[in-house]
């Protein structure tokens, strides 16, 4: 499973344990450990969480190039690149929307620091 082998890299790379991600996610070390083991539901808010403490970007842990292999884009299963993004699509359209919103309220956040500071130049 391409996400959760790039999680647990990105994981190990930065030297992070499995408490520290369970810790930081607030769940338990148990229910952490099944998502990295492929046996619990990587809901698109856990993978943008898990995405946040391991400081990549939430398609970094998507990405379509593991799921390359020398048979052009076939896996053994028969699943090829295009019957991926069909299955990843709605999680994708899903991160796509929650980060609009997230940057759609940093602009009005900023908007309205900026607002201050010109309120308190004049």
């Amino acid at each position: 499973m391409g996400i959760i082998n790039n999680i647990r890299k990105k994981r190990e790379g930065k030297g992070y344990s499995q408490d520290y991600m369970a810790d930081s996610l607030g769940i338990t070390v148990k229910t952490y450990a099944r998502l990295e083991n492929g046996q619990g539901r990587l809901i698109v808010k856990i993978i943008d969480d898990i995405s946040k403490i391991l400081e990549v970007s939430p398609y970094e842990l998507i990405k379509f190039e593991d799921y390359h292999n020398e048979n052009g884009g076939f896996h053994n299963n028969g699943t090829t690149w295009a019957n991926y993004f069909e299955e990843q699509q709605d999680t994708i359209v899903q991160l796509h929307k929650e980060r609009i919103k997230h940057l759609e309220a940093e602009i009005i956040y900023l908007r309205h620091i900026l607002e201050k500071k010109l309120i308190k130049a004049e």
